[in-house]
C-alpha cells in the first residue's frame, strides 16, 4: 500500500478513533472478517487461511496444521490482536508528511494513526484537495477492523 488510494472509506470506530481505509481494502477485509467469524473447526480455518487476500490468518498456518486436528474447535475470538486495526493501515498509507492526527504506539500492537472525530472536517478537506473520493461509513470501518 505504498501509493495513496483515490477511493477511501473513513469513519469512527473503536474508542472514538477516526480513521480511513482504501475502499477496496475495507470491503474485502469486512467480507473476510465475516468469513473468519463463521469458521468453527481448525480444518476450516486452515482452508480459509489459504483463500484470503485482505485479512490474513491470526495464526501461522504451518504451525497450526502441525498442532491442531482438523475437527478441533476453532474460535476467532481467541485471537486478541487480529485483524490489523484500521488505524494501523491508515498510518501506513499516511506517510511521514501526513498533517492530521498523531502516530501512537502501544506495547501490544503496531503503531497507529490517532485521529479524533474533531479531525473529520480537516480530513475531508485534505481528501478533496488531493482528489480522493471519500465516503463516510462507520459500520464498514468497524467490520473491516473486526469490531462488528
Amino acid at each position: 500500500m505504498s501509493q495513496f488510494p483515490t477511493d477511501v472509506v473513513y469513519g469512527i470506530y473503536a474508542n472514538d478513533l477516526l480513521t480511513f481505509l482504501p475502499a477496496d481494502y475495507a470491503r474485502g477485509a469486512s467480507d473476510e472478517v465475516q468469513r473468519w467469524r463463521k469458521v468453527t473447526t481448525w480444518g476450516d480455518a486452515l482452508q480459509l487461511a489459504s483463500d484470503v487476500r485482505w485479512v490474513g490468518p491470526p495464526f501461522e498456518p504451518g504451525e497450526a496444521a502441525a498442532e491442531y486436528e482438523a475437527d478441533e474447535p476453532f474460535d476467532i475470538n481467541d485471537f486478541e490482536l487480529w485483524p490489523v486495526p484500521a488505524a494501523t493501515v491508515a498510518l501506513e498509507l499516511a506517510g511521514d508528511d501526513w498533517p492530521i492526527g498523531q502516530e501512537r504506539s502501544t506495547f501490544m500492537a503496531d503503531s497507529y494513526l490517532e485521529m479524533t472525530p474533531a479531525d473529520e472536517p480537516a480530513l475531508v478537506t485534505l481528501f478533496a484537495q488531493r482528489g480522493v473520493s471519500a465516503v463516510r461509513d462507520d459500520a464498514l470501518i468497524a467490520r473491516a477492523s473486526g469490531h462488528q
